[in-house]
């Protein structure tokens, strides 16, 4: 992976922990990182109250977290998804795909 991409992850997984606790009110808050053939993917999952929702709606109403975890995901060109329902709970998915190997 590039550089930088550690902690870009490690920030993205922070922020998306800290909303949970801060705002689902989840019981519930399962963290995944898998390493697939296609690339890396971060998951966050709660069973909390949830939201339907754009992330560029969600600055609107001060969710700066969602805006910042995009931001970081752009920088190493990542993938970055929030789902959820009303009621029914929030993931947070980053995917990163694999590099193609560099010619030499």
């Amino acid at each position: 992976w590039p550089a930088g991409v550690d902690f870009q992850l490690l920030r993205i997984a922070q922020e998306a922990l800290a909303n949970a606790l801060k705002h689902a009110q989840a019981s519930y808050i399962c963290i995944s990182l898998e390493s697939l053939p296609e690339g890396l993917r971060l998951r966050i999952r709660d069973d909390g109250q949830g939201f339907v929702s754009e992330v560029s709606s969600q600055v609107n109403g001060g969710h700066f977290g969602l805006l910042g975890m995009q931001e970081r995901a752009i920088r190493i060109g990542a993938l970055f998804t929030v789902t959820g329902k009303s009621g029914q709970g929030c993931t947070v998915t980053l995917f990163i795909p694999r590099q193609p190997p560099s010619k030499i």
